[in-house]
């Protein structure tokens, strides 16, 4: 087990923003293993999965901040990008070889899906409320839906406007979120296929990374861009929640553990950060 990350919290720094969150605190880094970390999630049990692309593996970290590997390079990971968690079995992108891999304990995975199925370069996993699978293809320019029988077919895809689709998640009305870093813009996908371009470059997003909704309903993006974690307002505009003048480098992953605390994934630094609810 790597090193406990209660021990690591290195500072916590009292934010003067506006918005109601007030302490970031270091969960994770380099020194637990960290290394150019993507993707997060939170399981049923509030346990924090980080894909940790340059390590080839899966980091689980528990409410208590024990750090143990879930996955590694033994189980095929070797670039893995995102997760969607489903009944509490893992589901992984893994870019460089085009596959998605299922876990149901560590260690114990197996192919989901790869470019046999006509997948090329998975990114972003999400599951809508009838446990049908989306997955985001960077280099397909789509997003395919695959049922819980294994059918899969395109949600959505150029034509849309989408380039390079990063990031997915529902809302708790089943509409589908895209995040395209390519295109720096957030889509809004209802069930039927219609969409919505909800925001882009003109609203000052750079390159939409990962996104994320709080318990409100409230969306979070991260751009790795500009380097900036956002609140998209009631009116549409993007309200800065933590940005390099804070040392933040790269934002890529975010998520919410049940507290609606925010956690980042600091990609450049290789580290884990948690803003914490005021």
């Amino acid at each position: 087990m790597i090193k406990n990350s209660l021990l690591i919290f290195f500072f916590s720094i009292i934010l003067s923003f506006t918005y109601a969150y007030a302490r970031l605190e270091v969960v994770a880094t380099e020194e637990n293993g960290i290394s150019h970390s993507d993707g997060l999630r939170f399981d049923s049990e509030n346990n924090l999965f980080v894909a940790n692309e340059k390590a080839h593996n899966i980091l689980k970290i528990t409410p208590q901040g024990e750090i143990s590997v879930f996955a590694d390079q033994n189980d095929g990971l070797v670039e893995p990008e995102c997760i969607a968690i489903k009944d509490n079995i893992l589901f992984v992108s893994d870019d460089a070889t085009g596959t998605v891999f299922r876990f149901e304990a560590p260690h114990k995975g197996s192919v989901f899906l790869n470019r046999s199925n006509g997948i090329l370069q998975p990114e972003g996993l999400a599951f809508d409320s009838k446990g049908n699978l989306f997955t985001a293809d960077e280099e397909r320019f789509c997003i395919f839906k695959i049922t819980p029988d294994k059918q899969i077919s395109v949600f959505a895809d150029f034509t849309s406007g989408i380039i390079t689709p990063e990031d997915l998640i529902f809302d708790n009305k089943g509409n589908l979120y895209v995040a395209d870093d390519e295109a720096g813009a957030i889509f809004k996908f209802r069930a039927d296929g219609s969409y919505t371009l909800l925001l882009d470059r003109s609203n000052g997003l750079i390159a939409a990374e990962s996104i994320s909704f709080d318990s409100k309903g409230n969306l979070f993006i991260s751009d790795s861009g500009s380097n900036i974690v956002y609140k998209l307002s009631a009116n549409s505009k993007l309200v800065p929640v933590l940005s390099p003048k804070d040392g933040l480098s790269r934002p890529e992953g975010i998520a919410f553990d049940n507290q609606d605390n925010l956690y980042i994934s600091d990609n450049i630094k290789s580290r884990i950060l948690k803003i914490t609810k005021d």
